[in-house]
């Protein structure tokens, strides 16, 4: 009788392990699919950009399989799904990986880089979609910044700010940080990348609201950093960013000691995934859900966290599909899209993965938020009407316009003073044609514009 509780205690201690595995497994590894494509589409490949225009997702240069640099420009529709090999008008850039791209007034912009481990100029290239055109362009000015590959671009107003980045041919790593006005293509040096933080590269940046926020990198030879850096644009300062982790996770230095993450922002917070780090983590093993590839010198990582920009906390969010470094990605409306990378056997991806926030992962926003930001609107595409959600961090006059294509307002949606919080507003289009319109948030000095589809 003894011998049969204890079996049944047994079966019971099993099934209810079984139970939490479950459970955790549907927590951390549900919110990601592959995506199911048709056609022709990219080779596999790591070190590319990832660049949002007008809908499509566009995929430029990288690194093959063989290890050759590549050119090429590859647009994806998510609408159905297709992707689409564009064959320039005239000749595309020298082939590159590890460069530098953003999008710019419906235009793609690439920039440094390097082939063969030689960097490949100073040059930048605009692609235009709606001439399918390539053209040159030499920034001006007093100062220019050392060729250079594994930095980091990231747009906010009128201005590209680039950060770091390192030579290979020489063995330099820089901690210069520049801005490209982007009206006039003029380069100015800012300065360097904080007080307290050396040469970085390998690193990401993403804007939030007017600040530039950048994570993660290496500092070769002074290692992997751990300092989370917020340049505030409005004023020209640096501030280092003290995140919280949630009860039971890693505290944020184990997080971010890695480097080629993969970005994106949404709801006022960032999502982070992906990347490599070192074998050995100085600040101690990440909690697994499940154990990512070791390499005998590094690792390949495939956890996914989420930093909310408000409360500075941390928490872990879905696993990727499979552990990914140099990858590129994507928002397009609420779901971010993710193409190729490297995985943990040193082989290249050619898998295109999607991912959803669902809304039991977002959080009750704080009503006294810390940035100025003007969210994309829900739906989009819409018919006839769409909310559009802001939020603004202090008092003032609040002006929310729709203008159309031609830059005719439409629709005068907020003209009022409004507390410091979050706000939401209904926009009706049913008196409007089909068509893309643009919605402006201007409060003070802080001006955002996005952009809506209307389908009827």
């Amino acid at each position: 009788m003894k011998v049969m509780k204890n079996m049944n205690l047994c079966f019971m201690i099993m099934a209810i392990m079984i139970c939490i595995l479950f459970v955790s497994q549907s927590l951390f590894a549900d919110d990601w699919e592959e995506v199911t494509t048709t056609g022709d589409k990219p080779e596999a490949r790591y070190g590319h950009s990832m660049i949002k225009i007008d809908y499509k997702a566009y995929i430029a240069s990288g690194a093959g399989g063989s290890g050759i640099e590549l050119n090429d420009l590859w647009a994806f529709n998510k609408d159905n799904g297709e992707w689409e090999k564009k064959v320039p008008e005239n000749d595309p850039p020298p082939p590159r990986k590890n460069h530098c791209a953003f999008t710019y007034d419906g235009k793609l912009y690439i920039g440094w880089g390097d082939q063969g481990g030689i960097p490949v100029g100073s040059a930048f290239y605009k692609y235009d979609p709606a001439t399918n055109t390539w053209e040159t362009l030499y920034p001006s000015g007093d100062d220019s910044p050392e060729e250079r590959t594994e930095a980091s671009v990231t747009v906010i107003g009128d201005k590209a700010y680039f950060q770091g980045g390192r030579n290979p041919a020489t063995g330099t790593v820089f901690k210069d940080f520049w801005a490209l006005h982007l009206k006039t293509f003029a380069m100015e040096k800012l300065g360097e990348l904080g007080v307290y933080e050396g040469p970085h590269y390998g690193h990401q940046s993403i804007a939030v609201g007017n600040d530039l926020y950048i994570l993660g990198g290496n500092g070769s030879p002074w290692g992997y950093h751990t300092g989370n850096l917020v340049y505030h644009t409005d004023g020209g300062t640096w501030e280092i960013v003290d995140w919280k982790p949630k009860p039971g996770f890693a505290n944020f230095n184990q997080v971010m000691v890695r480097m080629f993450v993969t970005m994106f922002y949404q709801q006022l917070s960032i999502y982070l995934f992906g990347g490599r780090g070192p074998k050995f983590n100085p600040y101690g093993d990440l909690p697994k859900i499940n154990a990512p590839y070791t390499a005998e010198e590094d690792t390949v990582f495939h956890d996914m966290w989420r930093c909310n920009t408000q409360d500075s906390s941390v928490t872990r969010c879905a696993d990727l599909p499979v552990a990914l470094t140099n990858a590129a990605g994507v928002l397009l409306d609420d779901e971010f899209y993710l193409f190729g990378g490297m995985k943990s056997d040193s082989s290249l991806s050619d898998a295109l993965y999607r991912y959803k926030i669902e809304d039991t992962q977002i959080e009750t926003m704080d009503q006294t938020p810390n940035v100025f930001c003007l969210y994309p609107n829900y739906p989009n595409p819409f018919n006839p009407k769409t909310t559009i959600q802001y939020a603004i961090p202090k008092a003032g006059r609040v002006s929310l316009r729709v203008f159309d294509l031609q830059g005719k307002q439409v629709k005068l949606l907020v003209n009022q003073y409004q507390s410091p919080g979050n706000h939401s507003i209904s926009f009706n289009g049913s008196e409007l044609p089909s068509g893309v319109y643009f919605y402006k948030l201007e409060i003070g000095r802080h001006t955002q514009i996005r952009k809506m589809l209307l389908i009827k």
